[in-house]
C-alpha cells in the first residue's frame, strides 16, 4: 500500500524548483500518514473462554491511537452488559507519543451453547473475533468459578388442588457473596405463591466445604390438578473479585454480577377428593369458628340490635379461600350483614388467614327466638379426612321492648298520683280531740309519707323565683349561639379544604374509571384488576379495600360483589368454577350500573384492626 502510494506521488513531481518542493511535500504527508497507520491498533481479550451459565465473563478492548470509541451493540444479540468501564494513558517514548485505551465490559451470557464475541471496527482497524463456549453448572470436566448455588425444594411433592405447599429456596455461598436482593417469586395461572420470610442464616458442611446459607420461604398454593413445574429460579447478586482492583480507599470493593439459578421441579397435584360432601372445597390443616355477641341474647328487647361476630381461623389457606358464610331467614328476627374483614399472619411457619363476619340481629317480636346452627366443612389434610366445625344453635330470649318498660313505667307513676289523689280527697269532720287520739294512736304508713312528700314538693315549688329561671335561659341561649358561630366559621374553612381534595380525588377517580373502560376491551385480568383496585383508593381514601369483593359489597350491588369474587379468583389464581367466568366487559358494564345507583346515604363501616391469630 505504501509503494503504491509513493508511486503515485513520483507521477505527480513536475520539473523545476516549484515541481521539486511539491513533491518533496507529498512524499512528507505520505510518510507520516504511513506511520500513523502502522501505529493504530485493537485487540480483544476474554478472561475465559468457557464460562458457566450465570457466571460472567469480563472482555477487554485495548486500542491504539484510535480516534473514536468502538460501537459494541453487536453484544446485545447474546450477553447481557451488566458492567463497564474504562481507562486510558499516555505515553511517550524516543520522542515518539502513543495513546492507550483500555475498556473493560463485564458481560452475562443469555444462553447455553458456543456463541462468538464479533470483531469490533474503529478507524479501519479491527479486533478479532473469538469463540466462547457457555456451559450448564455440573458440566464434567468444567469447575465453578463461584461455589454460589441455590437450591429449591417443597415438604409435600402431591398435595391435593388449592392445598398449601411450603415451598423452600436456599442459597449456599462460600462466603465471597457480596450482595443478595430477596427472590421475587410471582404465581400464574398454575399456582399461587405468597412470601412467608426469611430463616436465620446458617453454616452448613458440604462436600468439606463450609456454605454459608441463607433460606426463603413460600406458601404456593396449586390452582389445577396434574402435573405443574415449577421452572427455575433465577436471582441475581454480586460476588467479590480480586482480579481487578477497586477504589480501596473509597471502600470500593471490587465486585462482578452472577446469576445464582436453582433447579426446577414438579409437583403432582391430586384433584379434589372424592369423599368431599361440601359445595366449598377447602383443604387446610386446621380449622376454628368462634362467634360473639354484643349483649346477653338471653334478655333481649324487642327492637333493640344485637351484633353476632364469627371468625372463620384457617391455618394453611389464604383469606380468600375461606368461604362465606350466611345466616338463612328466621321468622321474628330481622337480619343484616356487614362487610368482611380479612386478614393474614404467619403461625408455626405455616401460612393462617381469618374472616370476620358481622351481622345485626333485631329481633321483632317476644318469645323465644332460634337461631340455626352454622356448619363449615373443611378437609383435614393432616389426617386425610372431612370434619365439621359447627356453632351450635343460638336461642335469643326477649322480655318486652325498652318501648313497653317506658310506657309501664308511666302507667305505675299514673296509678300512684291517682292514689294519692284519692287520699286527698274531703274527708268526714271530727273533733280536735278525736283528731289527736288518732294520730297519736295510729302509726305513718307509706300511703301517709307519700302524701307528705308531694305536699312538700308543692311548698317548695311556690317560693322558687321565676325570673331567675329566665336569666338562666337568657344567659344559655346566648352561650349556644356564640358556640353555633364559632362553629360555622370552622366548618366553612373545612368545607372548602375538603371541596378541593373531592375535586382532587373525583378526577382520579374518574382517569381510574377511563383506564378500567379501556382494559376491559382488551381482556387483561391482572391490569384490570389493578385498575378497579387504584379506583377504590381514591374512592376510599380513609377506608382501604383490600380485595375485590369488598368493592361490591360497598357499593350494595350483589351482582357485581359476585363478579368481583370471580375476577379475584382469576385475577389470583386462574381458578375456573363449574360456569364460565364473566367477561371483563360484563364487569364494567355491573360496575357502572352499580355506581349509577349507589345509595348515596348508605353509611361505610370502618374496618377495625383484626386480632392476631
Amino acid at each position: 500500500m505504501n509503494s503504491l502510494h509513493l508511486n503515485s506521488v513520483d507521477s505527480n513531481c513536475k520539473p523545476g524548483l516549484i515541481g521539486r518542493a511539491l513533491c518533496a511535500l507529498l512524499l512528507v504527508s505520505a510518510l507520516l500518514m504511513s506511520l500513523r497507520l502502522q501505529a493504530a491498533e485493537l485487540t480483544a481479550q476474554l478472561d475465559r473462554t468457557t464460562v458457566i451459565d450465570g457466571e460472567s465473563v469480563v472482555l477487554y478492548l485495548e486500542g491504539t491511537d484510535i480516534k473514536q470509541l468502538p460501537d459494541t451493540s453487536a453484544l446485545n444479540a447474546n450477553f447481557r452488559i451488566v458492567q463497564s468501564g474504562q481507562s486510558s494513558s499516555q505515553t511517550i517514548v524516543n520522542g515518539k507519543s502513543s495513546h492507550k485505551l483500555t475498556i473493560r465490559l463485564e458481560l452475562q451470557p443469555k444462553n447455553l451453547g458456543a456463541t462468538v464475541i464479533p470483531a469490533f471496527t474503529v478507524g479501519g482497524v479491527s479486533s478479532d473475533p473469538i469463540a466462547i463456549e457457555v456451559v450448564a453448572r455440573g458440566t464434567p470436566g468444567v469447575e465453578p468459578r463461584d461455589q454460589v448455588f441455590a437450591e429449591l425444594s417443597v415438604d409435600n411433592p402431591e398435595p391435593y388442588v388449592q392445598e398449601q405447599v411450603i415451598l423452600s429456596l436456599k442459597v449456599f455461598d462460600d462466603g465471597n457473596l457480596a450482595s443478595l436482593p430477596g427472590p421475587e417469586l410471582t404465581g400464574n395461572s398454575d399456582y399461587q405463591i405468597v412470601y412467608l420470610g426469611r430463616e436465620r442464616e446458617q453454616i452448613i458442611d458440604r462436600g468439606g466445604v463450609e456454605y454459608r446459607v441463607r433460606a426463603y420461604r413460600y406458601a404456593l398454593f396449586p390452582q389445577q390438578s396434574g402435573d405443574i413445574t415449577i421452572g427455575e429460579i433465577t436471582i441475581p447478586a454480586s460476588i467479590r473479585d480480586n482480579s481487578y482492583a477497586g477504589n480501596r480507599i473509597l471502600f470500593n470493593i471490587p465486585t462482578r454480577r452472577i446469576e445464582i439459578k436453582s433447579d426446577s421441579l414438579s409437583l403432582s397435584v391430586k384433584p379434589r377428593a372424592a369423599a368431599s360432601t361440601s359445595s366449598w372445597w377447602l383443604p387446610v390443616k386446621s380449622l376454628q369458628l368462634k362467634h360473639n355477641w354484643s349483649a346477653d341474647i338471653s334478655n333481649a328487647k324487642t327492637g333493640e340490635p344485637l351484633t353476632l361476630t364469627l371468625d372463620t381461623i384457617a391455618t394453611g389457606s389464604t383469606s380468600t379461600q375461606l368461604p362465606e358464610i350466611s345466616i338463612p331467614d328466621v321468622p321474628g328476627i330481622k337480619i343484616y350483614g356487614d362487610n368482611p374483614e380479612f386478614g393474614s399472619d404467619l403461625e408455626n411457619g405455616s401460612l393462617s388467614s381469618i374472616r370476620r363476619e358481622r351481622w345485626s340481629v333485631i329481633p321483632n317480636q317476644s318469645g323465644q327466638l332460634l337461631l340455626p346452627e352454622i356448619e363449615v366443612k373443611w378437609w383435614d389434610t393432616q389426617a386425610d379426612v372431612e370434619r365439621r366445625a359447627v356453632i351450635p344453635a343460638q336461642q335469643i330470649v326477649t322480655q318486652g321492648s325498652a318501648t313497653d318498660a317506658a310506657d309501664v313505667t308511666a302507667t305505675d307513676a299514673v296509678n300512684n298520683t291517682a292514689s294519692v289523689q284519692t287520699d286527698l280527697s274531703p274527708q268526714p269532720e271530727v273533733s280536735d280531740q278525736q283528731s289527736l287520739e288518732s294520730t297519736d294512736s295510729q302509726e305513718q304508713t307509706p300511703q301517709n309519707l307519700a302524701v307528705q312528700d308531694v305536699s312538700l314538693n308543692t311548698d317548695t315549688t311556690e317560693f322558687v323565683p321565676r325570673h331567675w329561671l329566665w336569666l338562666a335561659v337568657a344567659a344559655a341561649t346566648a352561650w349556644l349561639a356564640t358556640l353555633l358561630a364559632w362553629w360555622w366559621s370552622v366548618r366553612r374553612g373545612k368545607r372548602a379544604d375538603v371541596q378541593n381534595e373531592k375535586s382532587h380525588d373525583n378526577g382520579s377517580q374518574r382517569r381510574a374509571l377511563k383506564r378500567m373502560q379501556s382494559l376491559a376491551q382488551s381482556g387483561d385480568t391482572s391490569a384490570y384488576s389493578e385498575a378497579v383496585l387504584e379506583w377504590a383508593q381514591y374512592r376510599w381514601p380513609d377506608n382501604q379495600v383490600h380485595n375485590l369483593p369488598e368493592i361490591g359489597n360497598r357499593l350494595g350491588h350483589s351482582q357485581l360483589g359476585d363478579a368481583m369474587h370471580q375476577l379475584d379468583r382469576q385475577r389470583f389464581s386462574g381458578h375456573q368454577d363449574a360456569n364460565p367466568s364473566v367477561s371483563l366487559i360484563d364487569i364494567q358494564t355491573a360496575f357502572e350500573d352499580a355506581l349509577q345507583h349507589e345509595t348515596s346515604n348508605k353509611p361505610v363501616q370502618d374496618q377495625h384492626a383484626l386480632p392476631p391469630l
